[in-house]
């Protein structure tokens, strides 16, 4: 056989390996956009093995806490009130009016907290220990539920791409109900970057008064990335770039549709970034990056020994004093 034709051998099986290298790569990302992208199948079943998990994990301890928490979010006198996202969606919250004492006169809220929850989670679970904290400071609370997410429609999880319009459409809805009343909005995990995102928009109601952003992310890419070699162990190329042109095509957002980098940017109010310095999710070096790059009014918390989305139940006290800190400066009271 001539070298020619070994030669033309060699590259036809080469070409025919890349192809199904190629092929299967589609099919993977397919799969991972199905996994990743799409609402979860049971809400109520992953509530449940997240606490499951927190009863055998390091954070036994808060176990009752987090349960007391939730239980008081579904049993607190609360209206069920929605609006339509602007892709036609009906998105739903919860509105949990403060006590009586600390309404004004005519019924409306001296403050409201408006608190957006994460990836595949729910205002219940990922509030739970705080939510009381700030009623109790007096804030009516509004706990929206995410698109594909809880109560609210949708298929499609867009990682704050589109959700950081629904929050501008909830602050704005709070703003029609009560007018001129401050507002701090509060996210965690892809709420965080949701919450950075919506207040960076240009039609963001002047009422913001502050905002919590715990553990949040850059960019879908960079969550991807992240997610890609912690979870799924697989590497970056060719993956990432045949699943954000699916994701493009299909669901209508690239990856690189938006930087919480740049976003943050555009904030004036001030901004109190957490994140855990165990979280091997979402890496602290994202919420240094935001923090860096934030030039509005800010303090930073990273907390030792904290994961994903927990550092509030690692280092209660420390994170106490900053949040009551944040609201003596944004709202002239003494939490």
């Amino acid at each position: 056989m001539s070298d020619m034709k070994i030669a033309l051998i060699v590259l036809a099986c080469l070409a025919a390996t890349a192809t199904i290298c190629i092929l299967l790569a589609y099919i993977l990302a397919r799969l991972l956009l199905r996994a990743n992208f799409t609402r979860a199948a049971d809400p109520d079943k992953d509530l449940r093995l997240n606490l499951e998990r927190m009863e055998t994990g390091p954070l036994a301890e808060s176990l009752p806490m987090i349960k007391e928490g939730i239980e008081w979010m579904r049993t607190a006198p609360q209206e069920e009130v929605c609006i339509t996202s602007r892709d036609g969606l009906t998105l739903r919250a919860r509105l949990i009016p403060a006590d009586d004492k600390d309404l004004l006169p005519d019924g409306t809220p001296r403050k409201l907290a408006i608190m957006i929850h994460g990836y595949r989670s729910s205002p219940e679970f990922d509030y739970s220990g705080v939510a009381k904290l700030y009623h109790s400071m007096g804030f009516t609370l509004l706990l929206p539920y995410q698109r594909a997410h809880g109560r609210s429609d949708g298929d499609w999880i867009c990682f704050g791409a589109l959700e950081r319009y629904d929050t501008v459409d909830w602050c704005l809805w709070a703003e029609k109900r009560f007018p001129g009343v401050p507002f701090v909005l509060s996210g965690i995990s892809m709420g965080c970057t949701t919450a950075l995102l919506a207040a960076a928009e240009p039609d963001m109601p002047k009422t913001i008064a502050c905002i919590t952003a715990d553990c949040g992310y850059v960019s879908p890419r960079a969550i991807f990335t992240d997610v890609l070699h912690s979870s799924y162990h697989l590497p970056y190329f060719p993956l990432m770039n045949i699943a954000d042109r699916l994701c493009k095509r299909k669901i209508g957002f690239s990856f690189d549709e938006f930087s919480t980098v740049e976003a943050v940017k555009k904030i004036t109010v001030p901004v109190l970034f957490v994140h855990g310095e165990a979280d091997n999710f979402v890496s602290p070096r994202n919420t240094l990056e935001n923090y860096a790059a934030c030039t509005a009014p800010k303090q930073l918390i990273t907390v030792p020994g904290a994961g994903h989305g927990v550092s509030y139940l690692v280092d209660r006290e420390r994170c106490d004093r900053e949040i009551k800190a944040l609201f003596d400066e944004a709202f002239g009271m003494t939490a």
